[in-house]
């Protein structure tokens, strides 16, 4: 499924671009916030889009660079940091100070920023604002630079419809679910989409505060696909089972990009076995979906069943008048996922029809 998205969508910009010798990757993603939040996190990443010759969207990434960084120096967007950087000169609305760049003396330690966060006063004390009024802001400054009331406005003020409401010249609107990684600000010259001045994307912060995760080559965990940021990393382990999606009858292109995921690789398309968190709560799903790097996005209130079980030997269906307990089950059985399916780090044995790497 990812791969044929990827088609269609490189067959619709490819064509753009030959009609207009320009390339535009914002439209790769189409109505997917899930593939859009990759690409912005390979971006932030600095990772370099791969494609395919004659085709705009990109299959993969490039994150080569990373792997010959400099654990004792700090990186921020791509950039190389002094000892005590200046954020707020990188990306003003990172609402981060006082940053410092320092390594540990542990073995293989990386070196991490460490930053104290602006507390915005309106932010932090919502009563500063008077009923009816909102906070406004402008793109270059982390918090709210002033106070707008409707009783103020005049007919030069600038209004901003989106999805039905409207926002007052400089007060925020956030587009989650058709641009969860962009933050809006209502400003003149608005034409009621999200590509222009007014609408930025947003920091995540992956090298200021993930970079130990990064380095270990652990996943990002985002939930569902409205929020652009990943909540938590999920890093490899010796007990993860990977589902396989190659088989005899549908093998899977040998110069495909791959993840890498420990010491186990991952074909584009290929899973590890969904995990709930502990105890009963949402399930975690984890793709090699445009690779190099896994990523996982955390589904509520979905059961964690497999996806993507390649087709294995079934019985010939029985009629249910004749299906005994035993054939059921073997019936439920190969129906399901087994060690013929998975990819383990050492070996993988059935536990209660289940398979288990150990």
């Amino acid at each position: 499924m990812v791969c044929g998205l990827f088609v269609l969508l490189a067959a619709v910009a490819g064509a753009q671009a030959a009609s207009t010798g320009a390339c535009d990757q914002s439209a790769c993603s189409g109505d997917d916030s899930g593939l859009r939040r990759l690409h912005h996190y390979y971006s932030e990443l600095d990772c370099k889009p791969v494609t395919k010759p004659g085709e705009c969207c990109p299959t993969s990434y490039d994150c080569g660079h990373m792997a010959t960084r400099d654990k004792s120096v700090c990186y921020f967007k791509g950039k190389a940091l002094d000892v005590r950087p200046d954020i707020s000169a990188l990306d003003p609305s990172a609402c981060l100070a006082g940053c410092f760049c320092r390594q540990t003396k542990e073995a293989g330690a990386v070196a991490m920023l460490t930053c104290a966060h602006v507390e915005c006063p309106t932010l932090f004390n919502p009563s500063l604002i008077p009923e009816g009024c909102v906070a406004t802001y402008s793109t270059e400054k982390c918090c709210s630079d002033g106070i707008l009331c409707p009783q103020n406005t005049t007919a030069e003020t600038t209004k901003c419809e989106w999805k039905g409401k409207t926002y007052l010249e400089g007060e925020k609107f956030y587009p989650e679910e058709e641009a969860p990684c962009k933050t809006c600000i209502c400003q003149k010259g608005f034409d009621g989409t999200l590509n222009g001045p007014w609408c930025k994307e947003v920091t995540c912060g992956l090298e200021l505060h993930y970079t130990n995760y990064i380095t270990k080559g652990c996943a990002p965990v985002f939930y569902g696909k409205s929020k652009c940021c990943p909540i938590e990393w999920r890093c490899p382990a010796d007990d993860d089972v990977v589902v396989a999606v190659a088989t005899s009858k549908n093998p899977v292109d040998p110069e495909a990009p791959t993840c890498k995921w420990g010491p186990l690789t991952l074909k584009q398309g290929e899973s590890l076995v969904p995990t709930p968190k502990s105890g009963p709560g949402p399930c975690q799903r984890c793709r090699c979906e445009v690779p190099p790097h896994v990523t996982c996005a955390t589904d509520d209130g979905q059961t964690c069943a497999p996806d993507n079980v390649p087709d294995v030997a079934a019985p010939e269906p029985v009629p249910d008048t004749t299906v005994d307990a035993t054939t059921a089950a073997a019936a439920r059985s190969a129906r399901s996922i087994t060690c013929a399916n998975v990819r383990c780090v050492r070996k993988c044995v059935m536990v209660n029809d289940e398979p288990k790497c150990m």
